[in-house]
């Protein structure tokens, strides 16, 4: 179905507003486009308008005008009123470009430059400065937007990141229409009911912030799964997965979500969802999967190599030592299995603490060093 573009919706107003009719040529010098290109708006109308019984009819002498008026309130409001026109700042018309590509990934569609700028009822130079703004947050989840063949933009990038960049958009920004479209087929509140369930008698518990993620989490997992857009996963990392209490929680959740909401989900979300519940548990909840003994002698050399280039001892304070050798644990742990984490409190950290932020850039590099593995500054 063709898109609702600003033009066409200026073409509904002036049919509403002349009742007895309106000539293709006046509107066409009105709008400044071929009587032609009016045909074919006022048929990409015409589809829209079925639902509502009403037609769009013409006629020699009185032109374009609409065979009844009775429902043209309620069309108008939901074909033209869903708070695109209401994009009023810069951060609500990027946002709204982030949700509008991230919801075409589900079904792999494309949209032109030019159709979202029209449906964002802005114009094409704007739209631009915005991308580029969209881009730099896609940057951070190793995302892209790229241009398919000449017809149109989408964002590409590992399922996984997509799924984690979804998940954000939704907890950090005014998402409801965005969450209510992309999981319309999910019940919420059973999903939540059975993930309550299964942990209690699992014997897991998650503060209640974690727990609303980790079902926004298995949500998206279930809808995405749906379009065969599965995340994959070497069978090194597939391995420790398995090999961990989380992994048979996992197994129980899909199958409890089989039995009471009657869905089918993929063997590989297993692995996806004991991934979460890895990234979600408690500091005193999470699964001993690193060596304590290594961990702990990354935390003294990380405290020696402060000692030395900052001065500040902290060698012999035994609870920071353990606290410390908890959090890394816990750091390493979600690294092992690739699973990304979006810290709130980075910039607060960062202006507020940079004497603490360089001592956590310290650290970092010292495990970088000591175990091959990358750290972001989020960790």
């Amino acid at each position: 179905m063709a898109k609702i573009n600003k033009r066409r919706k200026k073409i509904f107003d002036m049919l509403k507003e002349h009742q007895t009719g309106l000539s293709g040529e006046f509107m066409s010098q009105q709008l400044g486009v071929s009587s032609r290109t009016i045909r074919s708006d006022i048929k990409a109308l015409q589809e829209y308008l079925v639902e509502y019984d009403i037609r769009i009819i013409s006629s020699p002498n009185k032109g374009y005008r609409f065979n009844k008026f009775e429902q043209l309130d309620t069309a108008e409001q939901n074909l033209f009123q869903e708070g695109v026109s209401n994009l009023e700042t810069a951060k609500q018309r990027i946002n709204y470009i982030l949700y509008r590509l991230l919801e075409n990934t589900f079904k792999d569609i494309v949209i032109t430059q030019n159709d979202l700028a029209e449906e964002m009822y802005i114009s094409l130079s704007t739209l631009k400065m915005h991308l580029n703004e969209v881009k730099d947050i896609l940057q951070k989840y190793d995302l892209k937007v790229t241009q398919y063949k000449t017809k149109g933009i989408k964002v590409i990038g590992e399922e996984v990141k997509i799924r984690y960049c979804i998940v954000d958009m939704i907890n950090t920004c005014s998402t409801e229409k965005f969450f209510q479209k992309i999981l319309a087929n999910v019940d919420i509140k059973l999903l939540d009911k059975i993930i309550k369930e299964t942990l209690s008698y699992k014997k897991i518990q998650l503060a209640d912030r974690s727990k609303e993620k980790f079902c926004l989490h298995i949500a998206i997992g279930m809808q995405r799964s749906s379009y065969n857009k599965f995340v994959s996963y070497p069978s090194s990392i597939a391995n420790k997965i398995e090999n961990t209490f989380e992994y048979n929680v996992a197994k129980e959740l899909i199958d409890n979500i089989l039995k009471k909401m009657n869905i089918d989900i993929a063997c590989s979300e297993v692995y996806y969802i004991a991934q979460c519940l890895l990234a979600s548990k408690k500091l005193t909840d999470i699964s001993e999967s690193m060596d304590k003994k290594h961990v702990k002698k990354l935390v003294n050399i990380i405290l020696k190599e402060i000692h030395e280039k900052l001065s500040i001892d902290f060698t012999n304070d035994e609870y920071l030592i353990d606290g410390l050798t908890l959090h890394l644990n816990i750091a390493l742990t979600r690294i092992q299995f690739q699973m990304n984490i979006r810290n709130e409190l980075l910039e607060t950290i960062k202006n507020d603490y940079p004497l603490a932020f360089q001592m956590g850039v310290i650290a970092g590099k010292i495990v970088e060093q000591y175990d091959n593995i990358k750290i972001n500054e989020n960790e």
